[in-house]
This record gives structure tokens, sequence and C-alpha cells, in this order.
């Protein structure tokens, strides 16, 4: 199945599809069939690639794997900073970052 099947089939069952890019030609091929993009932990520290996706101004679920707080306060940061370029810093509210109860109180 191609993903414009696979997008329009979950939508018919209600389903969010989302799918993890690992370049800008996936994130604007993807642009048009999801309403989230999912950014890998393995690009965590890929600033560049997170401001690139960011600029879509969709939902992001952003997997943290075994980073560092560090490197996901930097990630979120970035992140947001492109939802709210007029009101940054932003404080993370439970609703923008999914994550354990341990990182949400850090961030």
């Amino acid at each position: 199945m191609e993903y414009s099947e696979l997008a329009k089939y979950a939508k018919e069952k209600k389903i969010i599809f989302m799918s993890t890019p690992f370049d800008e030609d996936a994130v604007d091929f993807l642009d048009v069939l999801m309403p989230i993009f999912k950014i890998s932990s393995s690009d965590i520290t890929n600033i560049q690639f997170i401001r690139y996706i960011a600029q879509k101004q969709k939902l992001i679920f952003l997997s943290t794997g075994a980073s560092t707080i560090g490197e996901i306060k930097e990630a979120v940061s970035t992140a947001l900073g492109h939802y709210y370029p007029t009101n940054y810093p932003i404080t993370p509210q439970p609703t923008t970052v999914n994550s354990t109860t341990c990182h949400h109180r850090m961030l």
C-alpha cells in the first residue's frame, strides 16, 4: 500500500495516520497526509531538521529514547520557538510535551 492509501484508510477508520520522516523531502511529502509529525529519538539532536518540521506548524510527537534531559530541552525549545515565535520563550504545557512524568517535571 502507498502512504496516501494508508492515510485514507486510517481516516476512514478514524485512526490518526502518523509516520516518521527522516529527511526534508519526506517531511514535505507527508505534510499533506497527516496532522502530526513523529520525530525519531535518533533525530533529537538534529536541530535543523526539528526546525524544518516545526515550520509546518503541526503537532509533534517527539521520541526521546535514551536522550539526555539537555537534548530533550533543546529539541522542545526549538520546536516551540517555531510554533510561537512572538511569544518565546514558552513554558511547555502538559498538552504540548509527551514524556514520562520525570521528563515533564524537568521541562
